[in-house]
């Protein structure tokens, strides 16, 4: 079993670098990201947006190995995800509201499909009003998903920001399902993911010749919010604001983003470059630090800042309302962080 999983990872590398190193082949060049001029572009030169379908190839073998129930889920999901974002990524007249649309259908037919219930809100109204109506909850559930998926894509245009959160949440859901549930099935799956991820991060940072491209993004967001449903449904004593806690940096930047426009009289569904991380990014640039290095100190600060506000997770992890208080402490935090730093770059 150590073995297969063990060569699974040197497939992963081997095949990467294979990857990396016949890419300059000039019938390969369609899998380049090469349009440095959309608003979410922060790179100079051109990076292969093929991390995902790698990662993915990884999954799939890993499958073969240990045919488990959520691992099917994860496997079909990711599939799907991966086809919608793969067209996005390489067929240029794939309209943003188009693919949301599919993303929408591939969503909704998943959670029907594998009948993907959220069990506890902890709100005692909502739950009742979810669980006597089925309509509700898939809608409930759906946009649930869009969220974390959608806000997987936004954080991914920074050298290892989104990978790099992605390993830090699969730690925190392997404690979560050490300390309540000790479930085989999401502990070789999170395990196996956390390493696939760091073989994988060594080319993206911190300078990165591999992105993960959208069909990258939508999968991580698909088996993050795949996980956390998981452990939450298994276990009535995990406070359901704990795992929105865990979540909160990527629903922060879709849902404050999302509000933002509104209140600003702007499209909420086109891009900008006003989101947490991308202000960030222009604070370190305002510092006179290089692009590159402000790239991945991008990263590393807004981890850093997460891992230290996920700190009680550890404390207080058996106490069942301290997170439904937590949760809009976070709230406060992250509006603070964006408030501090847009004041600072547009005084004026």
């Amino acid at each position: 079993m150590i073995e297969k999983t063990l060569l699974i990872f040197i497939l992963q590398i081997f095949f990467t670098i294979l990857l990396v190193t016949s890419s300059k082949i000039e019938k390969l060049d369609f899998i380049f990201d090469k349009n440095f001029t959309k608003t979410q572009s922060f790179h100079h030169r051109p990076v292969l947006k093929i991390g995902g379908s790698i990662l993915f190839l990884s999954l799939f073998l890993f499958f073969f190995n240990y045919q488990v129930m959520l691992n099917q889920k994860i496997l079909i999901f990711s599939f799907l995800l991966c086809l919608v974002g793969f067209i996005g990524d390489f067929k240029n007249s794939f309209s943003v509201s188009l693919r949301f649309f599919f993303l929408f259908l591939v969503v909704l037919a998943s959670i029907i499909f594998f009948d993907i219930k959220i069990q506890n809100t902890q709100f005692l109204f909502l739950n009742n009003i979810l669980n006597q109506n089925k309509f509700l909850m898939i809608i409930f559930v759906t946009i649930s998903f869009l969220f974390i998926i959608n806000g997987a894509n936004f954080i991914d245009g920074f050298n290892g920001l989104l990978l790099i959160h992605f390993i830090i949440l699969l730690f925190f859901f392997n404690f979560l399902n050490y300390k309540f549930l000790n479930d085989q099935n999401v502990f070789f799956v999170s395990s196996f993911l956390i390493i696939s991820s760091f073989c994988l991060l060594f080319f993206i940072f911190p300078n990165a010749v591999i992105f993960l491209g959208d069909h990258g993004s939508y999968m991580i967001g698909a088996i993050i919010s795949l996980i956390a449903i998981e452990i939450s449904n298994q276990n009535p004593y995990i406070s359901p604001f704990l795992i929105a806690s865990l979540l909160f940096y990527i629903f922060f930047e879709v849902f404050f983003s999302f509000f933002r426009k509104i209140l600003l009289k702007k499209n909420p569904f086109l891009p900008d470059r006003l989101h947490l991380h991308m202000l960030l990014y222009k604070f370190l640039n305002k510092k006179k630090i290089k692009k590159n290095t402000s790239n991945y100190l991008t990263s590393i600060t807004i981890n850093s800042v997460y891992v230290i506000l996920m700190f009680p997770v550890f404390f207080f992890i058996d106490n069942y309302f301290f997170f439904k208080f937590y949760f809009f402490i976070l709230l406060l935090i992250y509006v603070l962080i964006y408030n501090f730093l847009y004041f600072n770059l547009y005084k004026n």
